[in-house]
């Protein structure tokens, strides 16, 4: 495989095999070019590293809420750590974070890059309202600016 294209599949620690570019000086691709992949798996070491118990949840009753939140940090600050803080502030109703922009760039600050995580909130009890969610967001944004120094992105 190409050096630096290539990458081997772990699950917990166990190696199952490896996906990367193929050389094609190795004489191993033939007619089919410089950009061949491939996919090796270790079909018996993936079972065995699969957790024979499932454990199932219901479908929830109440529907989630969304919202948006863009944030400016400085480029040292990673968005698994932003992340990790928004899911903290926002227990126990918020669900799910998920970043779906990072942006550096003329528009910003030199030093800073914008974050844009999609934020779900829901309960298992009950429809959240605008007045229970609200203060959640802003407990949210308050970590973040005090935690991080991040700022909302207008």
């Amino acid at each position: 495989m190409v050096p630096g294209k290539a990458v081997r599949v772990e699950v917990n620690d166990e190696v199952l095999g490896c996906l990367g570019q193929m050389a094609p000086e190795q004489g191993s691709v033939g007619d089919l070019g410089q950009n061949t992949f491939a996919l090796e798996i270790d079909l018996g070491a993936l079972e065995k590293s699969a957790s024979s118990s499932r454990q199932f949840q219901p479908i929830p009753k109440f529907p989630e809420t969304y919202r948006d939140i863009s944030i400016l940090v400085d480029r040292s600050v990673t968005s698994q750590t932003a992340e990790d803080l928004i899911l903290k502030a926002g227990s126990p109703l918020i669900q799910k974070v998920q970043l779906y922009d990072h942006f550096e760039g003329k528009k910003i600050q030199a030093d800073k890059k914008s974050l844009t995580f999609a934020l779900s909130f829901q309960s298992a009890d009950r429809t959240l309202s605008d007045e229970e969610v609200n203060p959640l967001f802003e407990k949210i944004l308050q970590t973040l600016k005090s935690e991080l120094g991040a700022s909302l992105r207008e």
